[in-house]
């Protein structure tokens, strides 16, 4: 059964150490695209902190070939880089996992890999216990409901949303209420809202933020 491990790295172990170090109020995420030739997510989208440090930094990072900003925003821009060797991406590949999402700010990034059963998921902490690849396991969640676990959006929470969407909770005018959305999950408006509430705060999260994640800092 395929399983998410979430996890905590030092960016000294991934990449771009000395980019972060050089703008700490800046946050970091990857763009993942569909793997083609075995090209290793080459864009960033960075938030916040100084992009002036930033890249003079990562310009002479060990973990960097080459960078250039293809894209800016308000607050942030999108950087293209291309990779050197690095240790933690080997292990990933080597182990048949795939990155779901990968956040760094300050001096460590937080990661979600998917792999394809717990033997693969061994396979990528022997890799890095071998490279003196030191990660701190945050949780495990088996995929048993689809995307669903990767996103932190619990079974009830699904249905409460999906329930949502298919009475017209979300339209324009709005066509269906809380009441409507209780009344058929046979719960009461305060549960309703609550589970609604949790799983659109986790989904965006999971999905949309740029930001660090809620337990960033843990």
């Amino acid at each position: 059964m395929s399983v998410v491990a979430e996890l905590f790295v030092s960016a000294d172990d991934f990449v771009l150490a000395d980019g972060l170090r050089a703008a700490p109020e800046m946050v970091l995420e990857c763009e993942l695209l569909v793997p083609i030739r075995n090209r290793e997510v080459p864009y960033v989208w960075a938030e916040g902190g100084d992009h002036a440090a930033f890249v003079d930094a990562a310009r002479d990072d060990p973990t960097v070939e080459r960078i250039e900003q293809t894209a800016e925003l308000q607050d942030g821009a999108l950087y293209r880089i291309c990779w050197s060797d690095n240790d933690l991406f080997r292990a990933i590949d080597g182990g048949d996992a795939t990155i779901l999402q990968a956040k760094g700010a300050a001096d460590q990034w937080f990661l979600k890999v998917r792999s394809d059963s717990r033997a693969s998921l061994r396979r990528f902490q022997e890799h890095c216990h071998e490279r003196g690849i030191d990660f701190e396991l945050e949780r495990l969640v088996r995929l048993t409901e689809p995307k669903m676990g990767q996103y932190d959006v619990t079974p009830k929470q699904r249905e409460a949303i999906l329930t949502a969407l298919e009475l017209g909770y979300f339209d324009t005018p709005r066509t269906g209420t809380l009441e409507d959305v209780a009344a058929e999950l046979e719960i009461s408006n305060r549960a309703a809202s609550e589970r609604l509430r949790r799983g659109l705060t986790n989904l965006v999260t999971n999905t949309l933020s740029i930001g660090r994640p809620s337990n960033f800092d843990a």
